[in-house]
């Protein structure tokens, strides 16, 4: 089981931005392949999801917290799926 596949369904509910967030998870996936620390993995998504948002020419100042909440919110749901399947 993946990150991906834990939030599929609220990123596809996602009415705005569901391209920033598909990219998120899917690069949360790939940290957590990783020997890093969780500091270190949450490092590597923020600087990976803030450079593909700057990159699709959107404003990253609005755009970080909603980010940033949204990968500890989307770690917490997985680890607790994880727990339990």
């Amino acid at each position: 089981m993946s990150i991906a596949q834990v939030l599929q369904g609220t990123v596809a509910a996602l009415q705005i931005g569901q391209e920033i967030y598909q990219y998120a998870v899917n690069m949360m996936d790939e940290a957590e392949k990783s020997k890093q620390s969780g500091a270190g993995k949450f490092d590597t998504v923020y600087k990976l999801v803030r450079d593909f948002v700057l990159d699709l020419g959107k404003n990253w100042d609005k755009w970080e917290q909603y980010i940033v909440n949204f990968i500890h919110a989307a770690k917490s749901i997985y680890n607790a799926v994880k727990g339990i399947v």
